[in-house]
């Protein structure tokens, strides 16, 4: 516990069976804890059982126990917490735990103390992940990769299935992007990439298949974009661009194919909502869906019938549970929706809704620290959903699911320091899997997987 709270700069250090008043109550005043009701109990906070009426004794009573809380849950009193020998198994672990109910089972009281607030994880800036690539695949078989190099310059890489080497088309040149971009490939060949610019306007960029040039259409003017935006296409050709405005606000943008201009609408104009990029999909039945992390960490769900001129949200889950750019998926027959996100203490979470529910289930995709970047998620044909992310030592870590809602399974792309962006992934009608990230130096790498392999091949696209 010491250690945790010298790492995070809090210069308290709590005591033992020395302590004055004892080792469950004295040694928690002694240095400094503040108490705090279960209300107002927050990521950082320690919960300490005591018997109310021997709270100054080094006695031990049964059912007495101590946690730390890394989140807030939607249930009163409960919190996700980290904490060892629970169940008797002399581990550390992390589970959901409502303190105050425990303590009322075995006749003691729940005590939460306040040092500093400790987060669990840190929301990295919206703009930070801008050499992150995204990747779309064309009917021919032909992967496309957009990324953003070391120099802001915006470049294409294609690359013939089959092929051992990838071609490149420079975009924009040196200092012109501030985003990871976002593609979508038109039924037509055209390929169009979405992305922020130096001065925060929002920029369109479409190219005929096997044009070397690109053209441009403004989507806003400076000053209006604030995330890596997010892009869908309607079957009749209009496209949809989701994107943090000014404030923190959530702002969309559509365009029916050939004009040249853009339509806005804000989604969200409260101060300060935005917390991560979004991630948006096109139902078949014309309703836009966006997903979003909140101010508070909690994960947002945003639907629009087509038409309309407002949007109705649904709440994925509450606050302080999810700390990265969300990753989503629809399926088009039966309606259901997918999300994956990095939750409390690096984990992996996977959250899906049938079309029409109200409310949002949950597993547990990997423990802590196997994500540290943004994931990405697809389903397959079959209906198994696979996740992509990068976590601690900068692993490339790939897990699947038969369907997302019970058991997921690893398997490993490449090791510790592999991976330095947040991932894109794409499924090739083949059922092939295709990875890209950054690789070390800022190397755009390529990794593929036929499905049921146990190995990933790679084949690296540039080394800037």
């Amino acid at each position: 516990m010491n250690v945790v709270l010298a790492r995070h700069g809090i210069n308290a250090r709590i005591g033992g069976y020395e302590s004055a008043n004892g080792a469950y109550w004295g040694a928690y005043v002694n240095a400094g804890g503040i108490p705090v009701d279960a209300a107002s109990a927050r990521p950082g906070d320690l919960i300490q059982l005591n018997k109310a009426t021997d709270r100054y004794s080094n006695t031990y009573y049964t059912g007495m126990h101590t946690a730390v809380i890394v989140a807030n849950t939607s249930a009163t009193n409960t919190f996700v917490v980290r904490d060892s020998n629970w169940g008797y198994t002399e581990l550390v672990s992390e589970h959901e735990w409502n303190p105050v109910g425990h303590a009322s089972k075995y006749g003691l009281e729940a005590n939460f103390w306040r040092f500093g607030t400790v987060p669990s994880t840190t929301l990295a800036p919206l703009l930070k992940e801008v050499t992150a690539p995204a990747v779309v695949q064309r009917p021919n078989g032909e992967t496309d990769v957009v990324a953003v190099g070391a120099d802001g310059s915006l470049r294409f890489w294609y690359n013939g299935y089959g092929s051992s080497t990838w071609n490149s088309l420079q975009v924009a040149g040196p200092g012109y992007a501030k985003s990871a971009p976002a593609v979508v490939q038109r039924s037509n060949g055209e390929t169009n990439v979405v992305v922020v610019a130096s001065d925060n306007s929002l920029d369109y960029w479409w190219n005929t298949h096997g044009s070397p040039n690109w053209q441009k259409l403004d989507i806003t003017v400076a000053d209006r974009a604030y995330s890596a935006p997010a892009v869908v296409q309607r079957s009749n050709g209009e496209t949809y661009v989701v994107v943090v405005g000014p404030n923190g606000r959530l702002d969309y943008y559509w365009n029916n194919f050939g004009q040249s201009t853009w339509q806005w609408m804000p989604i969200v104009t409260t101060t300060g909502y935005a917390k991560s990029a979004p991630a948006v999909v096109q139902r078949s039945n014309g309703e836009t869906d966006v997903v979003v992390v909140a101010s508070d960490n909690s994960l947002d769900y945003w639907y629009n019938a087509f038409g309309s001129s407002s949007w109705n949200k649904l709440d994925i889950t509450a606050a302080d549970r999810a700390y990265s750019a969300p990753a989503m998926f629809q399926n088009a027959t039966s309606g259901e929706t997918g999300v994956a996100v990095v939750g409390p203490v690096n984990k992996l979470d996977y959250y899906w809704n049938t079309f029409g529910q109200g409310s949002w289930n949950w597993v547990s995709i990997a423990g802590s620290n196997v994500g540290i970047t943004g994931p990405a998620v697809i389903q397959r044909s079959g209906g198994e959903v696979d996740v992509v992310a990068v976590g601690q030592n900068n692993t490339l870590n790939f897990f699947y699911s038969a369907n997302g809602r019970g058991t997921w399974n690893p398997l490993s792309i490449r090791g510790s320091g592999n991976g330095y962006s947040a991932p894109a992934m794409v499924q090739r009608p083949s059922n092939e899997t295709d990875v890209v990230v950054r690789g070390p130096s800022n190397r755009l790498d390529y990794y593929f997987n036929f499905y049921g392999q146990a190995s990933w091949q790679s084949l690296p696209i540039s080394d800037n």
